[in-house]
């Protein structure tokens, strides 16, 4: 595959990180979006082992699509979204991920507190990840973050 098209576009600075100089960015970012970033991949890696705790505990045919959606799909499409939003600078993700968290909520706090009753370690750990998630997403809030997704690169 040819990446000349990739060199070509990170020299005119149509984006906001670039391969060739990872930190490019790092010091015009904001520490709550760079805390986010760092914060997130954790998250993510706790969640695939909480993913991989649980899996034994429901039957298995559930147990391989619940892993298989996990790993497949949730796991790629938060990276995708911490990406977008913290190297990206794109605040439309930013805005697609609050909503997402917003939809997802509902479902995700009932299921918790009805997990929680069976005092199960798995059901904690999920909780603390849920705690943590949404703490995260006030970082994204921030005045100095407000700042920073704003169009005008200098502001």
């Amino acid at each position: 595959m040819d990446w000349r098209w990739w060199k070509r576009w990170v020299r005119q600075e149509k984006c906001a990180f670039s391969l060739e100089n990872p930190t490019m960015t790092q010091s015009k970012r904001p520490s709550s979006i760079v805390a986010f970033e760092m914060v997130m991949y954790i998250s993510m890696v706790y969640g695939g082992v909480i993913t991989l705790l649980k899996a034994p505990e429901v039957d298995e045919k559930v147990r391989s699509i619940y892993t298989s959606f996990s790993i497949l799909v949730v796991l790629p499409l938060t990276l995708l979204f911490v990406l977008l939003i913290a190297r990206g600078r794109r605040n439309w993700a930013k805005w697609g991920y609050v909503m997402i968290y917003i939809i997802s909520a509902p479902s995700t706090f009932s299921q918790i507190l009805s997990d929680l009753k069976s005092s199960g370690i798995t059901e904690v750990l999920i909780a603390v990840q849920v705690l943590v998630q949404t703490a995260l997403l006030f970082l994204l809030f921030t005045p100095a973050s407000r700042n920073w997704f704003k169009k005008d690169a200098n502001a």
